[in-house]
This record gives structure tokens, C-alpha cells and sequence, in this order.
């Protein structure tokens, strides 16, 4: 039950509509969006320390370590970070994956979180629903919808519109301020808190959580999906045209560059080694060893690109690279991770399949230059 939730809850944050409109890309140390700033389309930032203090009129993605929105976003806010501070308007849906999250302006749709650390502050108003998969969590803004996930801890301390369904392996609390609308259904190791004056106009529906019940941290779940999603990113900022062609390569020509990616990932190490045991190959057994290493890792990185684009396109979708089908394709893939054999198969797979579209195109472009 928790993991179809969570597959919901997935794809919700990660298959939104298609925009049509020009986008505008920055990356740096620090990215910063002035009060003055106006941007008219959809914004897409990379950098150590991101700062919109502007507005933006379409979607606002951004990896960053400390990514600060105290500009308005008329739709979209998306943000991979280490610590993300959202105080300014967020016209629709507002998704963040990171460490410690705090939000303190008013959403125009849903919250969804996985993470850390959430606080949500009483200035925030959030008028869809807020899901949670994380850590600790405190709601002590209104919410119109409802609140649902699963976290370590979650107190709300504020009016919720409809139901509460979640699972929290520490504990829920009810603040003197709660004032839920619907039903209450939680699972937990421990009873509920509820302050005298917290109000459930629905039923308390409780079932209890074994503290001994086996279970994997959090962190550990996110982690894989935040490397593989950053590097993903990287790659796609820095060599957009080449991973296109690299995207497009690996799915219209599938069957020999799973040819090409067989003899990459089985024969280089082999060739390698033998050259390593020859005084004359020892420099080039190194330099291909190195240069097999370097493949395999871009391999297992532009994977979910070709999963994403994929997938992207069978919902109707443009069959083309982009972030969208980048976020797609990572969740998809650390999805099925959670699958025994199945999971690694699919990986591994994807990642042969890369390395042999990856080899052609380099070799073509080096061979036009």
C-alpha cells in the first residue's frame, strides 16, 4: 500500500504538462534572479547558490545546495537542494527533494516532498494538498486538501480541508491549532499526541506500526536517486546537443548499440588487462582502462535519459531530451531498483544500450572534425 502511494505520488511530481514556451538556462557558482527581473517563459538554474528574487511567468526547475525562491513563480516550482527556502507565491504545484525544506508563501496547488527535514511556516497557505516522504515534518500552515505520505516524525498544528492519511513511524501530533476537516488515519510505532483543543471533525482511524518492523532510512532510499538525477542534469546542462544525440542514437538504432555497448562492457576490460601484462601496451592498457571507466559511469547517467525520453513519449510527449523526461526516467529507474533482479536487469541494460550509442556518436563527431 505505502509503495503504490509513493508511486503515485511520484508520478504526480514528475510527469507534469509539456510547455510549449522558450526556455532560459543559467548555471554558475551562483545564480542569481534580481527583484527587478522579469522572466517570461520557463527558467532553468544550476549552480552552487540560486537566487530568485524576481518573477518568473512560466516553470522554475533548479539543482542547487542552497536554492532561495522569494520571487513569485506564476506555475511550477521544481527544486533539487541541499537546503531550499521557498517565501515567495507559487502559482501551481510546488516539488522539492532535498535536505532541510522550508516554505513560507503561499502555493497556488499541491506541496510534494521528499526529504529531510519540512517546515512549513504559518505565513505559507498551500492550497492543494501537501505530500510528504521524508524525515521530520511541520505543518503549521492551512491547507485546503489533504495531508498524506510517510516520515519519521510530522506534527501539524494548523486547519487541514480534508483528510489526514499518513504514516509516521515516530509519531503524529495534533497541535492546540489542528483542525482537520475529514478523517485522521495514521500508522505509527507510538500513540497519537493530540492537544486538548485539536479538532477532527471525522473519524480517528489509528492502526499501530511495530517498533521492531524492519524499514530502510530515508536518506538511504533518496541518495541513489539524487546522484543519479544530479549527474543526469549535469550532463544534460553541459553537452545538451551531444546527449540529444546520444538519447536519439540509443533508441532508433537500439540494436547496434547494444551490439557496441556488448563489446564495450565485455571485451574492453579484457583487452585492457592484456594489454596491462605487455611492457609495450602498459601506457595504452591504462589509458583504455581509464577511458572504460569513464564510459561506464556517463553510461549509468544517461540511462534514465533514454528510459525518460521513452516513457516521455508513449504519454504524448515530445520524443525529444529535456528535464521533464530526465526526472521521469531517474524516478522510474530507482522505482524499479526497489525490485529484486528485475531492477538491475533494466539498469544494466539501459547502461549497455548508452555506452554503444555513446561510443558511435563520439567516434562520428570526431571523425567529421
Amino acid at each position: 500500500m505505502r509503495r503504490g502511494i509513493l508511486l503515485i505520488f511520484l508520478y504526480s511530481v514528475f510527469v507534469p504538462v509539456a510547455v510549449q514556451a522558450e526556455t532560459v538556462v543559467r548555471t554558475g557558482e551562483s545564480v542569481v534572479i534580481a527583484t527587478d527581473q522579469i522572466v517570461e517563459s520557463d527558467f532553468y538554474a544550476l549552480g552552487g547558490s540560486i537566487v530568485h528574487t524576481g518573477r518568473i511567468a512560466g516553470d522554475m526547475y533548479a539543482v542547487g545546495g542552497d536554492v532561495t525562491a522569494q520571487g513569485n513563480v506564476d506555475a511550477d516550482l521544481t527544486v533539487l537542494g541541499g537546503r531550499v527556502d521557498v517565501d515567495g507565491d507559487i502559482g501551481d504545484d510546488l516539488r522539492i527533494i532535498g535536505g532541510e525544506m522550508q516554505v513560507a508563501g503561499d502555493v497556488g496547488g499541491d506541496v510534494f516532498v521528499i526529504g529531510g527535514m519540512l517546515t512549513v511556516l504559518p505565513s505559507a497557505t498551500i492550497a492543494g494538498d501537501v505530500y510528504f516522504f521524508g524525515g521530520e515534518g511541520e505543518i503549521n500552515g492551512p491547507v485546503g486538501g489533504s495531508v498524506l505520505g510517510q516520515s519519521e516524525r510530522l506534527r501539524i498544528d494548523t486547519t487541514v480541508g480534508e483528510v489526514v492519511q499518513v504514516t509516521a513511524r515516530q509519531g503524529l501530533t495534533l497541535g492546540a491549532r489542528a483542525s482537520v476537516r475529514g478523517d485522521v488515519t495514521y500508522r505509527s510505532a507510538n500513540e497519537l499526541v493530540r492537544a486538548p483543543d485539536a479538532v477532527i471533525d471525522g473519524e480517528l482511524v489509528a492502526s499501530s506500526l511495530p517498533i521492531l518492523e524492519d524499514s530502510v532510512n530515508v536518506t538511504e532510499r533518496v541518495l541513489p536517486l539524487l546522484i543519479m538525477l544530479f549527474g543526469s542534469l549535469v550532463l544534460y546542462l553541459l553537452g545538451r546537443s551531444f546527449m540529444s544525440a546520444v538519447v536519439s542514437q540509443a533508441l532508433t538504432q537500439s540494436v547496434r548499440a547494444s551490439f557496441i555497448g556488448v563489446a564495450i562492457v565485455f571485451a574492453g576490460p579484457l583487452v585492457a588487462v592484456f594489454l596491462l601484462a605487455t611492457v609495450l601496451g602498459l601506457v595504452v592498457g591504462l589509458s583504455g582502462l581509464g577511458l572504460l571507466l569513464v564510459v561506464l559511469a556517463l553510461s549509468y547517467s544517461i540511462a534514465p535519459m533514454i528510459l525518460g525520453v521513452l516513457l516521455w513519449r508513449l504519454l504524448g510527449g515530445a520524443p525529444t531530451l529535456q528535464p521533464f523526461a530526465i526526472l521521469l526516467g531517474v524516478v522510474v529507474l530507482q522505482v524499479l531498483l526497489l525490485l529484486p533482479v528485475v531492477g538491475l536487469m533494466v539498469v544494466f541494460a539501459l547502461s549497455v544500450i548508452a555506452a554503444g550509442a555513446l561510443a558511435e556518436v563520439a567516434v562520428r563527431r570526431l571523425r567529421s572534425r
